[in-house]
């Protein structure tokens, strides 16, 4: 359930980001990062290795906050 709604906030934060709200964007970025986090810490490290989905959430969250972060200081406007 945890993983389902980690990547709902990032389809959130990938169509902010979309639309020029990187701070917003970063903030579901985060926001999920801590959800898949906090499902590898409930889980233990066995479990989270069995189940690659998990760790390409994280991944994928981490990679689009850091993208949103480069894209945002480079946005004249801000």
């Amino acid at each position: 359930m945890q993983n389902g709604l980690a990547g709902s906030l990032q389809n959130r934060g990938n169509a902010k980001a979309t639309g020029g709200d990187f701070t917003g964007a970063i903030a579901d970025y985060d926001a999920a990062t801590t959800l898949m986090e906090s499902i590898r810490q409930q889980v233990g490290q066995a479990a989270w290795r069995s189940n690659p989905l998990w760790a390409n959430t994280l991944s994928a969250a981490k990679a689009n906050r850091a993208m949103a972060v480069t894209l945002r200081a480079s946005d004249p406007i801000i």
